[in-house]
């Protein structure tokens, strides 16, 4: 009985250490896109201004709760990977899952970012419309 269960947490183990290094292979090649899209709009390689999704990050944890729409834009323009996708969709709680795509996709660079950005105008169009008049 002792040797099963040793198996089984050998196995979960196993199953955890996939997916962070699965994460990180993800991360790695969306920086690499992003790198080689990033740029201002005049052209400089980094914007002064704080992004929207950083900027706002708080109150987007908080409040954003149109998660499984924003997940599937992330996965359909191919910011994440469908076994990220699973794994931020069972995570219990939005903000707990808001904080996962902050850790897992938005650290690849400023196209995720934009990408992100334009998920929220379209899924919490009064939620980005309410933190614009705020800045």
């Amino acid at each position: 009985m002792v040797m099963l269960e040793l198996i089984k947490k050998w196995f979960q183990v196993t199953k955890i250490a996939k997916r962070k290094s699965s994460a990180n292979k993800i991360a790695a090649s969306a920086a690499e896109t992003a790198a080689g899209s990033a740029g201002a709009a005049d052209g400089t390689a980094h914007s002064k201004e704080e992004h929207f999704v950083d900027k706002h990050k708080f109150k987007l944890i908080e409040r954003v709760c149109n998660i499984k729409k924003i997940l599937d834009v992330l996965e359909e323009k191919k910011v994440i990977q469908s076994e990220i996708y699973e794994e931020i969709y069972q995570t219990p709680g939005n903000e707990e899952k808001i904080r996962k795509i902050y850790r897992l996709a938005l650290k690849s660079g400023k196209a995720v970012k934009d990408i992100f950005y334009e998920c929220l105008k379209e899924h919490e169009p009064y939620l980005v419309a309410d933190l614009e008049r705020s800045e």
